[in-house]
């Protein structure tokens, strides 16, 4: 058993078009969750880590959030799930369930509407 939530959880960054973007992944398999968080960002849960026992499970934290280097221009929804899909697909996701949480649904709307291709299911 996991000791505390997003303890199994690796984090780190990724250069995506000059901007850095934080991530969290857990779980492995062809089957992937990516979640767009909500304004407090990424965080460890208990339902995480139960989802990352059936599959690969990756949180993101938009540029500037989470400990990653602070933006110097704001940087609009749209532009931003533009950023994200990039993030992934560097992290060699091509298709993959997207889940927007609070603000970051706003952003998996976004993202789903320029990359239907990609995204196999939206919650």
């Amino acid at each position: 058993m996991i000791e505390r939530p997003g303890a199994g959880f690796r984090y780190g960054t990724i250069e995506v078009f000059g901007h850095e973007v934080g991530h969290a992944s857990a779980g492995t398999g062809d089957d992937v969750l990516v979640i767009c968080p909500g304004s407090a960002g990424a965080d460890g849960s208990w339902a995480k880590d139960m989802l990352a026992e059936r599959m690969r499970v990756i949180e993101l934290n938009p540029p500037g959030w989470g400990g990653t280097t602070p933006l110097a221009h704001k940087i609009d929804q749209r532009d931003l799930a533009v950023i994200l899909s990039a993030a992934v697909e560097a992290l060699g996701v091509e298709r993959y369930h997207l889940h927007g949480a609070s603000m970051g649904g706003v952003t998996a709307l976004w993202l789903a509407a320029q990359f239907p291709e990609r995204v196999r299911s939206l919650s």
